[in-house]
């Protein structure tokens, strides 16, 4: 879709394989979770949605900065860091 090619945008083939690559990692790393855990995440990021609607232009410009940033330092992590960082993040919503 247009919103992949734009984020692909300007790389090689090897670097549009690597991030492909990453992104197949991260959900297999969101897959190793328990069920409860994935549950927990999703209502998390449910609840951040329903909070966007009450943010401010500049909360939601500085929300969308932490993720970027959070999302770039997860990518280039082997995948059992990755389950590592995930059952992390998740221990943190609890």
């Amino acid at each position: 879709n247009d919103k992949m090619k734009n984020h692909f945008k300007g790389m090689s083939d090897e670097q549009i394989a690597e991030k492909k690559s990453q992104f197949k990692e991260m959900g297999e790393a969101f897959k190793s979770l328990s069920i409860q855990d994935r549950a927990a995440m999703i209502i998390h990021f449910m609840q951040m949605k329903l909070q966007w609607d009450t943010m401010s232009d500049d909360e939601k410009a500085q929300k969308k900065t932490e993720m970027k940033q959070m999302f770039k330092e997860f990518l280039p992590l082997t995948l059992e860091e990755k389950k590592q960082k995930l059952q992390e993040y998740v221990q943190s919503l609890n």
